[in-house]
């Protein structure tokens, strides 16, 4: 993955968590919009969804939580790569209803850095996202 001119859309809660990620995945060269909650992820996708390449949220949110903002970023484009982040280690729990399996990738809480990089990197070569110019 060419990092340069990647951009994600981070939504964590968690304001230490969020920050961490932001910095790391900026030294990897890659732009990070970093917002605490689900209805500030979809203003910012919707604002700057042509340049977002990747969504990465939280699943338990407050107000919004991971599964509404997947929902709503799929009403707007199915393309976008979402990558889910969960403190439960149990995801059967939430399949019932089919929605982990909405979501590109599903990563357990802690995640190492490395591991969200290569995610990110995976998801992004087996997507193709079209841009309207």
């Amino acid at each position: 993955m060419s990092s340069q001119n990647t951009t994600i859309l981070l939504v964590e809660d968690f304001s230490e968590l969020r920050e961490f990620f932001r910095r790391m995945l900026a030294k990897e060269g890659l732009g990070v919009i970093a917002v605490p909650n689900g209805y500030e992820g979809l203003e910012q996708f919707s604002r700057h969804q042509e340049d977002i390449q990747v969504v990465i949220t939280d699943l338990n949110l407050p107000g919004m939580d991971g599964f509404e903002v997947l929902e709503k970023i799929r009403h707007i484009t199915s393309e976008i790569p979402v990558i889910a982040l969960s403190a439960y280690t149990d995801h059967a729990s939430f399949n019932e209803n089919g929605y982990m399996e909405q979501f590109n990738a599903v990563l357990s809480k802690p995640v190492d850095i490395s591991e969200l990089y290569s995610t990110i990197t995976k998801v992004l070569s087996t997507t193709t996202i079209t841009r309207m110019e």
